[in-house]
């Protein structure tokens, strides 16, 4: 079983998403305003949500998990999640965010994605960071360009749940 303390910044906590924070991954899983650049998402309802989550559960339960999602919490309430991928015995990991609508532009996604780089880095001994969104998703580009990523591609195929069709960014950080 993957063990991870809670990861602490001057305002989050950032620890292992479990089946209990159903109805708050909920809240911001199944809003479209918060998933507009999300490929796998909206949830269309609470029971893919668990769905979701038992899945995420199942891998930090794993001796050597592929995926670690983490609940981002400010003042005891989940706000979003970040997640990251790391095939066992590589040195390269790739991370995303999402957080809910309500908690925009005030430097959390940023904050939590700082921490999360800086935690593989330091502890995990990762050595090659990469992020994909869409191209139009601003938001995330400049989270990445202030965790010092650099873009190495674009106008690979976005391809959204729901069918469309969009053009990608991938932005990479080496130590």
């Amino acid at each position: 079983m993957a063990i991870f303390e809670a990861i602490i910044t001057e305002r989050l906590i950032l620890r292992p998403l479990n089946i209990n924070d159903i109805h708050e991954v909920h809240d911001y899983s199944g809003n479209a305003d918060n998933t507009k650049y999300v490929t796998g998402l909206p949830s269309l309802n609470v029971e893919e949500t668990q769905e979701y989550l038992a899945w995420v559960v199942s891998e930090w339960n794993k001796d050597k998990p592929k995926y670690y999602a983490f609940a981002i919490i400010l003042g005891g309430k989940i706000i979003g999640e970040i997640a990251f991928g790391n095939e066992p015995g590589t040195f390269e990991a790739s991370i995303g965010w999402i957080i809910h609508r309500d908690y925009w532009n005030c430097g959390y996604a940023t904050e939590a994605a700082v921490a999360m780089k800086n935690h593989l880095f330091n502890s995990m001994s990762i050595v090659k960071l990469v992020s994909s969104c869409d191209v139009d998703n601003l938001a995330s580009r400049r989270i990445m360009q202030k965790l010092g990523m650099q873009l190495q591609n674009e106008n690979e195929p976005w391809e959204y749940r729901d069918g469309r069709i969009s053009k990608s960014v991938t932005y990479c950080f080496k130590k």
